[in-house]
């Protein structure tokens, strides 16, 4: 027995119940129709809509591009386009940013908008994020350094340059530690990798290597830096600042014999780094 054949849905139930803007337009551009979700994103009937200026609903610093975009749509080589995101006026004053997908066919034109809003302010809080982090590691004093997993060097500040006398562009994807001293170099890279395994600071000291031979000290401060090629709860790479310690001040010369016989006689032993690590889960 042949089963039953099944319904076919009406697409009035999908055009006024989908949540995106839906809108059809004839050839000459007039605006048809429109679903319920302009009444319930933005605040517009289509009485409101109809015979008035699409580019009335639209932000100023938009207009232009939207108006060129429909000329596209209207006459351009592609019946459909997608991706045009402009923001539309609401009937309070605010705006919601739409992406438009758009197909024309058979003299109709019929336009999709769905609200990227919050996914829009997002990208731009992390873009000036990340802008402020880039300006932030130019002109950082410090020397920063960030390693892969392997303790290889992904980038380093301009200012690494400066304290060690090595070019980033000679450092990078090689080790982190071949400047470190021989007999320091097996704490530090304990100390390196463990950044990558526990929530929590770790502190080590060494010797590091300037690039005309000598040895100088530095303090040294190692956190997390998430990259998308983590796995998940863990960085995949680490930021490590640090600096050559602060020389200390110059005895006064006014100081007299009998006062400077009293003050303690500094140590010969060669000062070390310090390095302090941190990871999150």
């Amino acid at each position: 027995m042949k089963d039953e054949e099944a319904t076919v849905p009406d697409i009035g139930d999908f055009f006024y119940g989908s949540p995106d803007l839906l809108s059809v337009f004839g050839k000459d551009g007039e605006l048809i129709q429109v679903n319920p979700a302009w009444h319930d994103m933005l605040g517009w009937d289509f009485d409101d809509l109809r015979g008035v200026p699409f580019a009335d609903f639209v932000h100023p610093d938009d207009v232009q591009a939207t108006e060129d975009e429909f000329r596209i749509v209207i006459r351009g080589p592609d019946e459909t386009r997608r991706g045009f995101i402009n923001r539309q006026r609401c009937r309070d004053g605010r705006y919601r940013t739409i992406s438009w997908s758009t197909l024309r066919q058979d003299g109709w034109i019929c336009a999709t908008g769905q609200d990227v809003t919050e996914r829009e302010e997002m990208q731009h809080k992390l873009n000036q994020s990340t802008a402020v982090a880039d300006a932030m590691f130019d002109a950082a004093a410090d020397s920063i350094v960030i390693i892969d997993r392997d303790l290889n060097i992904v980038e380093s500040s301009p200012e690494s340059e400066r304290i060690y006398g090595y070019p980033e562009t000679g450092r990078r994807g090689r080790t982190g530690l071949n400047i470190i001293h021989d007999d320091d170099r097996p704490v530090v890279e304990a100390a390196l990798r463990r950044t990558f395994e526990i929530d929590g600071v770790t502190t080590v000291s060494f010797r590091a290597r300037h690039a005309d031979g000598t040895k100088s000290p530095s303090r040294r401060e190692v956190a997390p830096c998430t990259t998308p090629t983590a796995r998940p709860g863990a960085p995949s790479s680490s930021l490590v600042t640090s600096r050559p310690p602060r020389r200390p001040r110059p005895r006064s010369r006014r100081t007299s014999p009998r006062c400077a016989r009293s003050l303690p006689r500094p140590s010969t032993r060669s000062p070390s780094s310090t390095a302090t690590a941190r990871c999150s889960k």
